[in-house]
C-alpha cells in the first residue's frame, strides 16, 4: 500500500480486507490510489457473491464516492456476470453555495 492515512489519521488495518470495518474500506476507496484498491479487487474476485461483496455493495449504494462508487458497483456486476443499471448508482450530493 502507499502508506495511506485513513480516517482520523489511522493507518490501514492489518489483515485481510474482508475483516476490516466497512468505514476503513470506504476510506481506502475514497482516499487511496489504484494500488491501494488491489486488496479490495482481489477480495471481490475471490468471492463476488460473498458477505464482503454484499456489504460493500450496500455501503456503496448508500455512499457517494466521486467516480469510485460507480466503478466498484460496475466491477461487482461484471464479476457476477450481471449488467449494471446506471440508474442504481448513488446520486452526487446537491451543491449548495
Amino acid at each position: 500500500m502507499s502508506g495511506l492515512q485513513l480516517h482520523r489519521n489511522e493507518r490501514a488495518p492489518v489483515g485481510p480486507v474482508e475483516s476490516w470495518p466497512m468505514s476503513a474500506v470506504l476510506d481506502l476507496l475514497d482516499r487511496g490510489l489504484a494500488e491501494d484498491w488491489v486488496p479490495v479487487v482481489r477480495a471481490l474476485m475471490r468471492d463476488p457473491h460473498g458477505e464482503f461483496a454484499r456489504a460493500l455493495e450496500q455501503a456503496l449504494q448508500r455512499t457517494y464516492l466521486y467516480g469510485t462508487s460507480a466503478l466498484f458497483l460496475t466491477l461487482m456486476a461484471h464479476l457476477r456476470g450481471e449488467r449494471q443499471d446506471p440508474s442504481t448508482f448513488p446520486e452526487p450530493p446537491e451543491f449548495v453555495p
